[in-house]
């Protein structure tokens, strides 16, 4: 297998991320507020089409709107997310793929809750309680994967997501 550049690696991890972020709210969403298939399924529709201008438009453009848009029901520590990480970063390139990550969490997180806010009528406690509970969903996987390994907690959070939009799906990480 051939070596990856640090840039290929971030690239990966932001994609990675990204969608770990999207499933574990799916999952939130699911097992807090009851959100089923057809409202998931439109939640995701708004999401994609956010996505979808916010890469025509340039990405720094439509995440400065929606950050403009959710401070109205947010705290602006709020309209961060971090990814709950097993250790500290070690070296300079763990820190940076960490930040990649980090990068890619806010952009889902802020692409979700905006969609949620939309979609769903979401007020500032309900967000602030999906935001809780993905970063719990976040850290539930980081335990499975430690305690079964990469591939396993990656399918735990398979299941648990098809069991939300009841639909089988495959995760692209």
């Amino acid at each position: 297998m051939p070596k990856c550049s640090l840039a290929q690696e971030m690239e990966a991890t932001r994609s990675d991320v990204g969608q770990i972020v999207m499933w574990c709210g799916v999952i939130a969403l699911h097992q807090r507020y009851g959100i089923g298939p057809s409202r998931q399924d439109r939640l995701g529709k708004a999401v994609e089409e956010d996505s979808l201008i916010a890469q025509r438009a340039g990405l720094t453009w439509m995440m400065r709107e929606i950050r403009q848009n959710l401070a109205e029901v947010l705290p602006a520590e709020e309209l961060e997310f971090r990814v709950p990480m097993l250790r500290a970063p070690k070296n300079r390139k763990e820190q940076q793929l960490a930040m990649a990550g980090n990068q890619a969490a806010t952009v889902a997180w802020l692409l979700l809750a905006r969609g949620v806010r939309r979609e769903l009528g979401f007020g500032q406690s309900r967000l602030h309680q999906l935001r809780e509970d993905i970063l719990g969903n976040y850290r539930q996987l980081n335990q499975w994967c430690r305690e079964d390994g990469p591939e396993a907690g990656l399918e735990k959070l398979r299941r648990c997501a098809e069991r939300a939009i009841h639909e089988d799906l495959r995760l692209e990480l």
